[in-house]
């Protein structure tokens, strides 16, 4: 079993992004494995079943940020909506960590185990 996770920092404020909704999907197919949000301190886990993943195939983690920013006061012209992440799975049995530091118009990102 997989292990994704992000921990989302807002980097206007330091404090976490919460309630960020979170999609996670094969590029190849397309197929959605969870869709589901950061919670109140900024992060995600999710557990995928090894049967689910392919080796070598390339997944997306897709963060829908724009509504976070627009119930902070920021108007959409001046936000990035979306984030996506692709990453290759060659372990379906591993750990995925993708943190954020997040602002309007820019973000920050690094994978980790």
């Amino acid at each position: 079993m997989a292990k994704i996770s992000t921990h989302i920092l807002d980097g206007t404020n330091g404090s976490h992004a919460a309630g960020i909704p979170v999609i996670f999907k094969s590029c190849e197919t397309g197929k959605i494995l969870f869709a589901t949000q950061t919670d109140e301190g900024g992060r995600l886990t999710q557990k995928v079943p090894a049967s689910e993943l392919e080796k070598s195939t390339i997944y997306e983690l897709l963060f829908e940020v724009e509504n976070y920013w627009i119930g902070l006061g920021h108007s959409n012209s001046e936000t990035i909506p979306q984030i996506a992440l692709r990453f290759r799975i060659n372990d379906t049995d591993g750990v995925f960590h993708m943190p954020i530091i997040l602002s309007p118009n820019s973000y920050s990102t690094w994978k980790s185990a």
